[in-house]
């Protein structure tokens, strides 16, 4: 993949550093722009190269970012759809934050990147915020828009690690670590073939993984974790208690299927919050290492269900996110049932 310079000069960067698929491979050279912290590129800061996009564009434009440490903040406003933002690796493109609401920032503006524009793709890359645990809720990465798709990218951070704020999201491949309900928000959102790690939280803290924020019985929103693992950090201590989620809103909506759980979760499964039984849906489908369950009807307020196949189905990308289609249109792989 070739980008052109400033200075009209020619770079060439290896098609399996830079592509998800061939929608990559169909940007014309004339809208690829790279970011380079050497200066050797069109940009040294990924916000410079943002201001630089077309305004309002129905063609994807691609921002490449050269391996590196990039810390600031980056915000995708709404005028900026169709952008691909594509690093060098997870682990090697990395954009760092550490904005908090302990640090006064609250949760909305503590994110490191936000994503406030529709047919975004983020690939290859690690997002983190490092406030920590003690600094409470502290997000890495904000989705505000539909149609947005992430692949092969490394979310970290501790409380509130992933806001999925509203609209239609798919992530890929993807790893995602956090505390206290480090996947949250008012979308309709699946994670397929992902990797969750749970992080240690402060002395006296649990893990929960999703928090849904679904407020109104009608909308088709909530958290599907679907063909993805669960796994533990090495020093999360044995004495930390983890749930699968929690009723962030009166109408909580969130469901775990086909996912291999090598992490320890409570038998309760899921911790109250909002809401009664008769208002949240959580469910299971056939996830290997979740272990015995409690009770199907709990006395804490919270309500959660074996799915059959027909329930589980309600959560896959061809119920939650319109058919998958638009996924396709980005050459994202994804798998539109319940099983591939």
């Amino acid at each position: 993949m070739w980008f052109i310079h400033a200075d009209n000069t020619e770079t060439e960067i290896p098609i399996t550093q830079a592509t998800p698929g061939a929608i990559i491979e169909s940007v014309p050279a004339s809208r690829r722009v790279r970011v380079a912290k050497d200066g050797s590129g069109n940009f040294t800061t990924i916000n410079d190269a943002v201001k630089n996009v077309p305004l309002n564009q129905n063609a994807y434009f691609l921002i490449y970012v050269d391996e590196g440490k990039y810390e600031e903040y980056v915000l995708i406003t709404s005028d900026r759809p169709y952008l691909i933002l594509a690093g060098a690796g997870e682990g090697k493109t990395i954009i760092t934050g550490n904005r908090s609401t302990g640090t006064g920032w609250g949760t909305f503006y503590s994110s490191t990147v936000a994503v406030e524009a529709e047919n975004f793709i983020g690939f290859n890359m690690t997002i983190e915020n490092t406030a920590g645990p003690v600094n409470s809720q502290a997000v890495a990465l904000r989705t505000s828009a539909s149609f947005s798709a992430f692949h092969r990218c490394t979310i970290l951070g501790f409380q509130d690690t992933l806001f999925v704020h509203v609209g239609y999201q798919f992530f890929r491949q993807c790893t995602i670590a956090g505390t206290i309900d480090f996947i949250f928000g008012y979308s309709s959102v699946v994670f397929q073939n992902c990797i969750f790690i749970l992080r240690q939280p402060l002395n006296g803290q649990s893990n929960v993984i999703t928090a849904s924020g679904r407020n109104c019985s009608t909308d088709l929103t909530g958290i599907s974790i679907h063909m993805s693992s669960i796994m533990s950090a090495p020093e999360l201590k044995n004495t930390t208690v983890s749930y699968l989620g929690r009723p962030w809103g009166n109408y909580a909506r969130s469901a775990f299927l086909l996912s291999n759980f090598k992490a320890s979760i409570d038998p309760s499964r899921w911790y109250p919050m909002n809401g009664s039984p008769a208002d949240v849906e959580f469910g299971e489908f056939d996830n290997p290492g979740l272990g015995t369950r409690a009770s199907v009807l709990r006395n804490n307020g919270t309500l959660d269900h074996k799915l059959d196949r027909n329930s589980a189905y309600q959560f896959t990308v061809d119920r939650m996110l319109m058919g998958g289609n638009w996924i396709g249109n980005m050459t994202v792989p994804y798998t539109k049932g319940l099983f591939p």
